[in-house]
């Protein structure tokens, strides 16, 4: 399996955290929040990641370079911001298989890879995304899905005592992908394909009550110290 891993953002709510140093080397526990990311994909069963980079993209290129391992990569550079959409979409260019992960590299989510591939798999989905329960929240839009786990909606951003969230990752075949944003370059997954695919009935939701932590916010970024360091994968 191939992933792609979003890591072109600023972070810009950790900057007084991290000084000029991209999310996805956070350091957590004395490693790379990447590091951890990494291992548990590597583990499930991913062997070639497409990092997508933009901000201190050279960072990452370093780090990479020097790291020991088992797993084959390519670096996708930004040189100007594409949004979700079109950084996805310039990195599935260096895609082999059909149907690619994509990843957020702020995110660490505890999930049975093959399972949810393989029901991507067997509803041909255009798109298939790893849903959370969460409670008590607001910094998160709800996903409302049917009996058959298809997504019938999304909704904005607003306090919610429980729901299903976008988890960040998700699953989207190639060749949909590539067909559905034909006229767009700069553009966002959730706003210009997801929920525009609705209608199709062609995005699919995967539920899982696994671990996850977003280091997106000061907050979860001080929790992660203590709970990642401590995890058995």
């Amino acid at each position: 399996m191939q992933a792609i891993i979003l890591a072109g953002g600023k972070g810009t709510r950790l900057q007084t955290i991290l000084n000029e140093v991209p999310k996805a080397l956070a350091s957590i526990g004395h490693k790379p929040f990447l590091d951890y990311l990494i291992k548990f994909l590597n583990q499930q069963g991913i062997t070639h990641f497409i990092f997508s980079l933009g901000y201190q993209h050279q960072q990452i290129v370093d780090y990479l370079n020097a790291k020991e391992k088992t797993w084959t990569y390519t670096c996708v550079i930004e040189e100007q911001a594409l949004g979700t959409g079109g950084a996805v979409k310039k990195a599935l260019a260096s895609a082999t298989d059909p149907n690619v992960w994509v990843i957020n590299a702020d995110t660490y989510l505890q999930i049975n890879l093959t399972e949810m591939y393989q029901q991507h798999l067997n509803n041909k989905a255009a798109a298939t995304i790893a849903l959370k329960e969460m409670h008590n929240f607001d910094r998160y839009g709800l996903i409302q899905i049917d009996h058959n786990n298809s997504v019938i909606s999304f909704e904005e951003k607003q306090p919610c005592e429980k729901g299903l969230i976008n988890a960040g990752f998700f699953i989207v075949n190639k060749e949909y992908y590539a067909n559905a944003t034909l006229d767009k370059a700069v553009f966002s997954i959730e706003k210009d394909f997801f929920e525009i695919q609705l209608s199709n009935k062609s995005i699919y939701g995967f539920q899982t009550d696994g671990f996850f932590i977003d280091i997106g916010i000061p907050e979860d970024f001080e929790r992660a110290q203590h709970v990642l360091p401590n995890l058995t994968l």
